[in-house]
């Protein structure tokens, strides 16, 4: 068959296996192997169900993802979320949009030790949607905070999608993550600065006035079951997309019964009576963690892949020290709740690491690289504008893929014209594109964020006003994007390059 047009039945087939609801790496290597079939080459389905598995992921760089997983699960088993919580109410009390600015320092807390968006927001969410409710914030502007900042997780190292862009294109690891530390800060503080302005400048869009918040009370009933007993000792399960399981709970101390649950005045959260360790002890172990990865790299002392281990080590021990004063057992559980969790998660993203490699390879075969090459370099636009239709193309894509499969489909095709052929750094490509599937993750239809949001904030929000309250969000973040677009040296200018 002709290339084109088997490129076209497989990536029709593709879209409406993703429509019906087929998993995405199942989708991937169903149209996959189906297009291969269709070109007709020497290279055939069986060959490459028989090589491809392996050879995609029998790599020793791909040993840093479940480090970083395992960093992030033991974080979450600390008790870090709650002391983040308690000492960014503290810090920002006074503040407009106070309990805002706490919920995105949070999520950029955990970031910085879990690496990934969408366990970013399924940890963060269920904890944020109860204090913005009891601070009477809109439903739908909580929603697009916590899924707007979950985003954080992809960009503040250590960021597996980063390391999977270094794997793919063979651009430093090291440097990729010491890029993102600049962006994440202006990112981070580029959602807060929106946070503040519509708390001041439109209410009306952040607070519920108090007529609306007390129908609100009234009506909650059976819809906020999924929040979990405060009980310190206690912590609940619930299932993310495609296989990733968080931890769910009420800030430690925060008491639950119904004395306690009504909306205070806007901004405020209430003080906790009772916390794991202390805002300077949950600091410290933050920076421990984050140190042991970054640091590492930093100083050349350890590869990346060794500081991924030392950071899961780090975090294994802070998990230990927080969990082994309510007994062995408490300690033991914990330990292997974090293992099935790294386990269920590494798998999913293993195989869609196969399902991409092989529809990237069927893309190969059809010559897709080269006429698409020649194809954007043929209009005789300036490189910028070249690179800003590649980077605007991966939006629509994004409302469909899994951000990892967008990485090691699309990246392979379009890094080596933007690389090779027009010169510009790669480090500061591989950052916007992060930023672009930053806004894909909360983009209709899909919004991979925005559906896990909705989904831990049952009973506060529904998908479609969280959509509508991520907008504020994704407005601000194209303007960070057009800032580091334009002024590359925020992203390049500052790294030790000796360490590419």
């Amino acid at each position: 068959m002709d290339p084109f047009l088997a490129v076209l039945v497989a990536s029709s087939v593709l879209v409406f296996m993703l429509v019906v609801g087929f998993p995405v790496a199942i989708s991937l290597i169903a149209s996959g192997l189906f297009g291969i079939f269709l070109l007709g080459t020497t290279v055939t389905p069986d060959i490459v169900v028989q090589t491809i598995p392996f050879s995609a992921t029998a790599k020793y760089s791909w040993t840093v993802v479940p480090m970083f997983i395992f960093m992030g699960a033991f974080a979450t088993a600390s008790g870090l979320i709650s002391s983040l919580f308690r000492i960014a109410n503290r810090a920002f009390r006074r503040v407009p949009g106070g309990v805002g600015l706490a919920v995105l320092s949070a999520c950029a807390g955990f970031s910085a030790v879990s690496g990934s968006s969408v366990a970013t927001a399924a940890t963060i969410g269920p904890i944020a949607g109860e204090e913005m409710r009891k601070a009477r914030y809109r439903g739908s502007f909580s929603a697009g905070l916590v899924a707007s900042a979950g985003t954080l997780g992809i960009l503040i190292p250590p960021s597996i999608i980063l390391v999977i862009y270094g794997i793919a294109t063979g651009e430093s690891i090291g440097l990729l993550l010491l890029a993102a530390i600049v962006p994440g800060i202006l990112s981070a503080l580029t959602i807060g600065a929106t946070v503040v302005l519509l708390r001041v400048l439109r209410p009306q869009a952040v607070i519920v006035d108090g007529a609306v918040a007390a129908s609100l009370q009234e009506a909650r009933t059976e819809s906020e079951a999924w929040v979990v007993d405060a009980d310190p000792d206690r912590s609940g399960t619930f299932p993310g997309p495609d296989g990733v399981t968080a931890t769910a709970g009420t800030p430690t101390g925060i008491a639950a019964n119904d004395a306690e649950v009504g909306m205070t005045s806007p901004d405020h959260m209430p003080e906790v009576a009772e916390v794991r360790h202390s805002g300077m002890g949950a600091m410290l172990r933050l920076m421990v963690i984050f140190g042991c990865v970054m640091g590492g790299i930093y100083s050349g002392f350890v590869t990346v892949t060794e500081s991924a281990a030392l950071g899961a080590f780090a975090a294994l021990v802070v998990a230990t020290l927080d969990t082994w004063p309510r007994g062995w057992r408490s300690t033991l559980s914990m330990i292997r709740t974090a293992c099935l969790q790294t386990a269920s998660t590494t798998g999913m993203l293993f195989l869609i690491v196969v399902g991409s490699s092989i529809f990237s390879l069927f893309i190969v075969l059809a010559g897709i690289p080269e006429v698409a090459a020649e194809w954007v370099l043929s209009f005789d636009l300036p490189p910028l504008a070249v690179v800003g239709i590649i980077l605007l193309a991966m939006i629509p894509l994004g409302m469909f893929l899994d951000p990892l499969a967008i990485v090691l489909i699309v990246v392979p095709i379009a890094h080596p014209i933007v690389v090779t052929e027009l010169g510009f750094s790669g480090i500061w490509f591989a950052i916007l594109v992060v930023k672009v599937i930053e806004i894909a993750l909360v983009t209709p239809p899909v919004g991979l964020n925005i559906f896990v949001v909705a989904g831990v904030m049952k009973g506060f929000v529904t998908t479609a006003e969280a959509f509508r309250g991520v907008a504020w969000f994704v407005l601000a973040d194209v303007l960070l994007i057009l800032v580091l677009f334009f002024f590359p040296g925020l992203v390049t200018a500052w790294l030790p390059m000796s360490l590419g």
